[in-house]
């Protein structure tokens, strides 16, 4: 099995060897990880200096262009990337024959690579629409968090948090796929595997539904209050005026507001939005703590047998080191959503009562509305 306690001195051996790979042959070390990923027998540590150079780049662009969005640009690519590196590293470093029939391919660390790619093509595509590869197409929440701090405190903020810790983050996110490169062998799919994949998959199903319930809610919100009317519209308009009598010219009632419901209050209170106030978010927090579970089969805990279940309930058998990804993300998605929903708050005044009703993350049963 693949605990803390016994996995420990593995991973550390890799990393002290990286860290002397790094003094003793630096340029090659860190300019060439793609030469050291074919040459090793084991790839957390060349897979590990691509994070790196990731850190660096995304650092150094935020550095430059004073804009802090560059980590969001590859939060959809990096994990399925390392995920398939993992996959792969057999058939390209160690001479594995490459499977040539589906019942091959049914191996764990392709399935978990398979899953992350899924994750990532959704996330890529959503990012995409919004215009987040666009230039200037930064998350409106920077804003408000340059506000926080003088311009080298931000320089210093961007090095430490968004280049480091973020990239290090979703290095941690794909970790159980590194689990079953070193399982591969000897824990087949299980079950486990089966129901697993099923709940992720679940998960990934209701992140997309409500991202799309937020799409297109946010166009129908934007052609309701800034699009002028369709040319249909506009031709009824002038017929209805063309056979009114001519009267004096009246002031009209503000009373009757143009817009009515979700729209008018400015946000989505919906759908899922109606049993959560953040049903994405609570999705994508879940999905990654079904992905770690995977790294208990993959150490062939497969909890069918009793002495399985009896170990499960004693320290440290259960503290997988892999959960420190999940962790992670969890904290940072609390402390993010507080930012969205103060600014939520300050923009529309209705929010305060939405907070009252709904859940912030976990569906529930809303409270009854007091309109």
């Amino acid at each position: 099995m693949v605990c803390w306690y016994n996995f420990s001195p593995h991973l550390t051996w890799h990393l002290n060897a990286l860290v002397n790979d790094i003094k003793t042959r630096p340029l090659e070390t860190l300019l060439r990880p793609d030469k050291a990923y074919v040459q090793s027998s084991d790839p957390f540590a060349p897979i590990l200096v691509l994070c790196l150079w990731f850190i660096a780049l995304t650092g150094l662009l935020g550095a430059v262009t004073q804009e802090f969005s560059w980590v969001d640009r590859i939060w959809s690519v990096a994990p399925p990337l390392y995920a398939w590196l993992f996959a792969l590293h057999p058939y390209v470093a160690l001479d594995t024959v490459w499977p040539t029939t589906v019942s091959e391919c049914m191996t764990r660390p392709f399935l978990l690579a398979g899953l992350a790619s899924l994750w990532g093509l959704r996330l890529t595509y959503n990012f995409w629409r919004k215009g987040g590869y666009a230039g200037g197409g930064e998350d409106y929440r920077w804003e408000e968090i340059r506000t926080w701090f003088s311009f080298s405190t931000l320089q210093l903020f961007n090095v430490v948090f968004i280049a480091f810790f973020q990239n290090i983050l979703l290095f941690l996110l794909i970790a159980p796929a590194y689990l079953a490169w070193v399982g591969r062998t000897y824990h087949a799919l299980t079950l486990v595997d089966v129901v697993l994949a099923s709940l992720f998959l679940l998960l990934l199903l209701v992140e997309t539904v409500a991202d799309q319930q937020q799409w297109v809610f946010q166009r129908q919100k934007y052609q309701a209050l800034f699009q002028r009317p369709s040319r249909k519209r506009r031709a009824s308009l002038r017929a209805t005026t063309a056979e009114s009598p001519a009267r004096p010219p009246k002031t009209p009632d503000t009373s009757i507001p143009l817009v009515s419901g979700d729209i008018a209050d400015g946000f989505l209170q919906s759908g899922l939005f109606a049993f959560s106030r953040h049903p994405n978010f609570w999705a994508e927090m879940s999905l990654w703590w079904v992905f770690h579970l995977f790294a208990y089969p993959a150490a062939g805990i497969h909890l069918e047998r009793r002495h399985d279940w009896n170990n499960f309930a004693r320290w440290p058998f259960w503290a997988n080191w892999t959960a420190v990804g999940p962790l992670l993300l969890t904290f940072l998605f609390q402390g993010s959503t507080s930012l969205t929903e103060e600014l939520s708050a300050r923009k529309y005044p209705q929010y305060r009562r939405y907070q009252k009703r709904v859940s912030r993350l976990l569906p529930w049963t809303p409270k009854a509305r007091k309109d």
